[in-house]
């Protein structure tokens, strides 16, 4: 279970849901949350607990790179006013302007493959908070009998949810199962929980059906419903974790804001191994780690040997000796990498491969912003790894009409 203790007394664990659409939600909002009322592995430390279905969990693996795809895509075809008037032409600021607009297309497609890249190595910062979210939520594994209660109640044209699926009623007869008799808050921006009669404050008022039979079935309990975690945070600080008393000791208070910020080093430390453990493979980072003279020596030979490589075994063998030096790598070594596999075909024909290709889009995606990279090597390597999308794949995916782009989310 997950929760928060608040700062001066302990309250009742609180439930909390999120649906598929709000899951992106949650993680895109994480850098808002670091300066807003409660950071949320705080809170899921003690008096909230995220309730977290399968079929939630997977809805979001099988929206992600779809998501992720087409929000790149809408960026990287935006359009820049690179023509200017005849009139302006013979100004002195135009040829700056020019210059200006040349370099801001660059950047966009440098940072165009940053992102693609690290979408790939599932090592976007939206990755990494959702793990860490996940991971405290309880876990509910599918249940045949309770997706065939769901599936009916789609059919009757009960909510939540809307015509032709039934994820949405799936979920909410999990809910009704599985969870304790208690408040429930659930968090979703695509109005199937929602009432039609608007909202308050952040509080959206609930669908009537789903709040009376919430209170039916779970004692008598409330049933509440926000567009945003941001919004739902502030509500727990503003009514759920009030201080018990107005004479609590001012020691207590410090031995709990200790108490916090001891639990936030942990979550920080324990970050990268819970990660390496869940994508199976160890994590890249560009910490410019110092190396011995031996290591280094042994780092700059397997760079030369790879430009030299003469067989697909020999190349990997030598990306399994580097991608322990991936937090050591200078610019020049990292030019000398983005060669080795421009100008050797024993590394150009495997780059496909996984071990490969995931060493080049992690060196790729760690020194894209080097001032003194090569920039005819990275466009090409850029291009080789396919991480600039095509002119004309802006348009929304035809298979999934009607679902928001990843900017709904912010």
């Amino acid at each position: 279970a997950c929760g928060r203790q608040a700062a001066h007394t302990r309250q009742s664990a609180r439930s909390l849901y999120l649906t598929g659409s709000s899951s992106h939600h949650i993680a895109l909002r994480a850098r808002e949350w670091t300066n807003g009322p409660a950071e949320p592995l705080t809170i899921l430390s003690g008096s909230i607990v995220l309730h977290l279905p399968l079929q939630v969990y997977e809805e979001w693996e099988r929206n992600r790179d779809t998501r992720l795809s087409f929000a790149i895509k809408e960026f990287k075809n935006a359009t820049f006013v690179a023509n200017i008037p005849h009139h302006m032409l013979s100004l002195q600021m135009a040829e700056t302007y020019q210059k200006a607009v040349k370099q801001a297309k660059e950047a966009r497609d440098h940072l165009v493959a940053e992102a693609t890249a690290k979408a790939r190595l599932n090592q976007l910062d939206v990755d990494k908070w959702l793990f860490q979210i996940f991971s405290y939520a309880t876990k509910y594994q599918h249940d045949d009998a309770i997706f065939a209660r769901g599936k009916l109640r789609a059919e009757r044209g009960n909510p939540p949810g809307k015509p032709g699926s039934f994820g949405d009623q799936y979920n909410w007869e999990m809910l009704l199962a599985k969870l304790p008799d208690d408040d429930l808050y659930i968090v979703s921006n695509d109005g199937d929980f929602a009432s039609a009669l608007g909202k308050e404050k952040g509080i959206v008022y609930p669908n009537i059906l789903l709040k009376r039979e919430w209170s039916e079935n779970k004692g008598g309990n409330a049933l509440y419903v926000f567009d945003t975690i941001a919004d739902v945070l502030n509500h727990y600080d503003k009514t759920l974790a009030k201080p018990a008393a107005a004479e609590t000791r001012d020691d207590e208070m410090a031995a709990s804001a200790k108490q916090t910020s001891e639990a936030s080093a942990e979550l920080s430390v324990e970050k990268d191994s819970q990660l390496e453990a869940y994508y199976g493979a160890p994590l890249y980072h560009s910490k410019g780690v110092d190396l011995t003279e031996e290591e280094q020596l042994e780092k700059e030979a397997a760079i030369d040997e790879l430009g030299k490589s003469q067989s697909f075994a020999t190349t990997h063998a030598l990306v399994k000796r580097l991608k322990h030096y991936h937090d050591a790598f200078t610019t020049s070594e990292v030019n000398a990498l983005f060669a080795a596999a421009l100008g050797n075909e024993q590394v150009n024909w495997i780059l496909k491969d996984a071990d490969v290709n995931k060493f080049y889009l992690t060196v790729l995606a760690t020194h894209v912003g080097d001032p003194d990279l090569d920039v005819a090597l990275l466009d090409q390597m850029i291009d080789l790894l396919g991480l600039g999308p095509a002119a004309d794949d802006s348009k929304q995916p035809e298979n999934d009409p009607g679902k928001p782009s990843l900017d709904d989310f912010f």
